[in-house]
């Protein structure tokens, strides 16, 4: 009777531990998918909003009801650790623009044990307190997307730590890693690619990272070798080389209004080698192209085509996507490529700088007046920056300032030929266009005259003193040899 009793109470604390977590369930709030559900909604949670403490009392947020609505963080969310796809299908966690999940100083899992899936957006930030395990035990497939946000691991990384099967897609955004298994961080099908993001690694792990990336466990753009890890400031920093789509305009360029001319390369390869690819080409100023308002098919059907121009007459941001129909038909679902963003602008960079002053020979302190013509049709303030070599920038002066459009210049001493600049930008184009001369700056007026690129002294040969006047002493200079014959009338010893 006391051996079940004892059972009896095991079983009962057992069950107080389980249910003493708050488990993600807004059916009970009547929120079903497509709709989704906010963290901090306490009657999202079985037992209320999670909280930071130190047991497991409403700080251990689980996942695990099949179907249920995305969860979305949108402002500040804490929790002692969280464990998403525990025991079933974990879900969504989707941290978007000012929201931030911090956890606590326990170990926090994306797919414990079922699949799971994490979205980091621009301007959301997680922290995990302690490790990140992504597809932790046998059974699990996690999913971390970074897509401009920032996530921040305390200690360790682990993508199939135990047998399960993690992926993390650092597509745009930021990744700081504080530490990193030299093997067995990334483990089995798992794999860590990096497309437009960054991933900041405390310490010198450039081995560890290089030997990752030759077995294809981290990866550009789902290409193997196609990343980079340099030590910078105390931090291993790894990115991918390059984007071997080459869109144009390249992700976040920013381009003129007017005719603008997306271009890429087609990765895929058709079916059937006979046949082409057919691309699809949606434009607009959404990143959903299910949103017709402001979103448009620009090219469709287009037979291996890798270039489409448009007329954008707004400015502002854009995103394209290029769709690829492989099986030689344009009826069959596309393979949907990722989405780009450029911006347009009608602040237009400058379109030319001439510096109407022509090479000149001046002398030690002697100004001379630069004369520069802009053409700009922008609308922002111009940049100027008149500037000579570095090694003598301390011995010439421009006045008012090296940034006005028209400045005298002055040399202090003898300092020859020297090549002056003017560089024009604005505000969105620095450094647009330039353009040089070359100044002569000689000791003094008299040896810019006899020694600068004019060479006077070729011209007035009866200055026989050197003097840069002309008068009786170079006279008698003549006189006193006048009918001296001195060409050789013998061999000469070379004294």
């Amino acid at each position: 009777m006391l051996k079940k009793m004892m059972a009896l109470c095991l079983i009962a604390g057992l069950a107080s531990i389980i249910n003493a977590a708050t488990v993600w369930n807004p059916a009970n709030n009547g929120i079903y998918p497509p709709a989704v559900g906010d963290w901090n909604t306490a009657k999202n949670w079985t037992n209320g909003v999670p909280q930071a403490v130190t047991t497991d009392d409403f700080g251990k947020a689980v996942y695990n009801v099949p179907n249920a609505a995305e969860c979305v963080i949108s402002s500040a969310a804490v929790c002692k650790y969280f464990v998403q796809g525990d025991g079933a299908d974990g879900g969504v966690i989707r941290v978007v623009d000012g929201g931030t999940l911090n956890t606590g100083v326990n170990w926090s899992a994306v797919g414990y044990s079922n699949t799971a899936h994490m979205i980091v957006e621009s301007g959301g930030t997680v922290t995990f307190g302690q490790h990140m395990w992504i597809g932790l035990n046998p059974g699990s497939i996690g999913t971390l997307d970074i897509n401009g946000g920032t996530v921040n691991v305390s200690q360790m990384i682990g993508l199939g730590w135990s047998g399960g099967i993690g992926f993390v897609n650092v597509n745009d955004g930021v990744l700081n890693l504080a530490n990193i298994h030299g093997t067995d961080s990334i483990k089995g099908e798992s794999k860590l690619d990096i497309e437009y993001g960054v991933i900041y690694l405390n310490g010198d792990r450039i081995t560890d990272i290089n030997n990752y990336v030759a077995a294809g466990k981290i990866t550009g753009f789902g290409l193997v070798g196609n990343v980079s890890a340099e030590y910078i400031n105390g931090k291993t920093v790894i990115k991918a080389v390059n984007d071997p789509m080459n869109p144009s305009p390249a992700m976040g360029e920013s381009v003129p209004v007017g005719e603008v001319t997306l271009s890429w390369t087609n990765l895929l390869d058709p079916n059937d080698p006979a046949d082409p690819l057919y691309i699809d080409v949606w434009l607009g100023t959404d990143p959903n192209k299910l949103e017709p308002a402001m979103y448009a098919e620009v090219l469709s059907n287009s037979p291996d085509g890798t270039s489409v121009t448009v007329n954008i007459t707004e400015p502002g941001t854009y995103y394209w996507q290029v769709d690829t129909h492989i099986y030689g038909v344009t009826t069959d679902e596309p393979i949907e490529g990722r989405v780009y963003t450029f911006d347009t602008t009608s602040d237009l960079p400058p379109t030319s700088v001439v510096i109407e002053t022509p090479d000149t020979l001046t002398w030690a302190n002697e100004p001379v007046q630069l004369d520069a013509t802009i053409v700009d049709d922008g609308a922002s303030p111009l940049t100027i920056k008149w500037s000579v070599d570095p090694a003598i920038a301390a011995n010439v002066t421009f006045s008012p300032s090296d940034s006005v459009e028209d400045p005298i210049i002055t040399g202090d001493s003898h300092l020859g030929p020297i090549t002056v600049t003017v560089t024009v930008g604005d505000a969105m184009n620095p450094d647009a266009v330039s353009d040089t001369m070359i100044l002569d700056v000689a000791e003094s007026a008299c040896q810019g005259a006899r020694g600068g690129f004019q060479r006077l002294d070729r011209v007035y040969t009866a200055d026989f003193d050197g003097n840069c006047i002309i008068n009786l002493l170079d006279f008698a200079t003549l006189t006193s040899q006048w009918l001296v014959e001195y060409e050789l009338k013998a061999p000469l010893p070379i004294q």
